[in-house]
């Protein structure tokens, strides 16, 4: 739907909203009498939305801060409803400060360009703060088999899953198994054990298991981001991090 479409639909909506209410609260006028009145109504509703077309904006801002506070309120719901799967799975890799107040968990997918691009904020903030603790969920929704994050958790076994993790934030995302074996090697692997672990059923189980909880809390795409109670979707700068990391304190 084009822009032009979306505001002559929310003119449309105000326009009915407020006949609906004229007609609501006038049972006394005949049917007639409320529609000669009526066609009056409109026209200077018209006059009144041209001569200042600010109160449609500020109507439809106003309508969307309240549907944007229902969803957040929803959200934290959906949060607070599946903590223990979001902050007390021991299997998920973690950084930061162990022992920080504060959890962020990020759903992400080394596919995903803004994830990589949002690597360095979120390791910047995470370092300057040093009282956060970050859960990777792999969520791998790009590019069909989850080689990347299967290859990044069989590195987790060995305790190597920091470096295997920034490896692939720094590259472009398109690693394939003989550029994942050269990561291992460098990193100093045990590489056939490594490629066993590839296919661990407990991996497999463990992407399942963020899948469904991410479809569970309605997320869709990656980046996002739990900091408290909160949800964040997409890219956040370092100052944004911060920014949350202040209101969950709060």
């Amino acid at each position: 739907m084009s822009s032009k479409s979306a505001f002559m639909l929310s003119v449309i909506s105000i326009i009915v909203a407020i006949w609906a209410l004229w007609k609501a609260y006038t049972p006394e006028i005949s049917i007639t009498e409320k529609g000669a009145i009526g066609g009056n109504l409109t026209v200077m509703v018209e006059e009144a939305i041209i001569k200042k077309p600010e109160m449609i904006v500020n109507a439809i801002t106003e309508l969307t801060k309240k549907k944007e506070k229902k969803e957040m309120e929803v959200q934290k719901e959906e949060v607070a409803k599946h903590k223990e799967a979001l902050f007390g799975d021991k299997d998920n890799p973690i950084a930061g400060n162990a022992e920080g107040d504060i959890k962020v968990v990020e759903f992400f997918d080394y596919r995903c360009g803004y994830c990589r691009r949002g690597y360095g904020p979120l390791h910047e903030a995470v370092k300057k703060d040093g009282k956060v603790q970050v859960i990777y969920k792999e969520l791998p929704i790009f590019g069909g088999e989850p080689l990347l994050a299967r290859a990044a958790l069989a590195a987790h076994k060995q305790g190597r899953y920091d470096d295997f993790h920034r490896a692939l934030m720094n590259s472009d995302g398109g690693a394939d198994e003989e550029a994942l074996e050269t990561m291992a090697n460098k990193l100093g692997l045990d590489v056939a054990r490594w490629k066993t672990d590839m296919n661990d059923p407990e991996i497999i189980a463990m992407i399942e298991r963020n899948k469904d909880l991410a479809a569970q809390l309605g997320i869709s795409g990656t980046p996002t981001f739990i900091i408290g109670e909160d949800l964040y979707p997409g890219f956040l700068t370092v100052d944004q991090f911060h920014e949350a990391f202040k209101r969950a304190r709060d």
